[in-house]
């Protein structure tokens, strides 16, 4: 005869718990695996009127993590440079997402801080125009929505 009891509610219970708890790292990995950083370098340029001052986009693209979006400046008019921010594209109109934050950026590489995932919406472009007034730029780059 077996000595064999079954098991109690309450142990019932706690299997369970246990269980669930060891399953929610799991489901966090697969998730985070399935938003892998945009991470590639799209090319951007333009030319700015002298007395143009209107801002031009670079985007929208998919942005999948919660970085600072990627500018790199390969060429510019000689002692110019540009003012540049986030946008999030919601599908119709773009949203400023960078909450304030505008950059004067020249050669090199500026990294944009946002909230495009943070307020909820999953495209990001960047918006740029020249800086320091009259006069025309030229300006071309690279960028990416997400750092890495």
């Amino acid at each position: 005869m077996s000595n064999h009891h079954p098991p109690s509610p309450e142990s019932r219970f706690l299997t369970r718990l246990l269980c669930a708890a060891l399953m929610v790292p799991l489901l966090g990995t697969a998730a985070s695996a399935q938003a892998a950083p945009n991470c590639g370098d799209t090319s951007f340029g333009n030319s700015f009127g002298y007395w143009d001052d209107s801002y031009t986009r670079a985007g929208p693209r998919a942005k999948n993590t919660t970085s600072y979006v990627y500018m790199h400046i390969t060429s510019i008019t000689s002692g110019r440079s540009i003012q540049a921010h986030v946008d999030a594209w919601n599908g119709s109109s773009y949203i400023d997402a960078s909450r304030g934050w505008d950059y004067t950026a020249g050669l090199g590489t500026t990294l944009l801080m946002n909230w495009v995932r943070e307020d909820g919406y999953n495209s990001a472009a960047i918006a740029y125009k020249k800086a320091g007034g009259a006069g025309s730029v030229s300006v071309s780059g690279v960028w990416s929505p997400d750092y890495c």
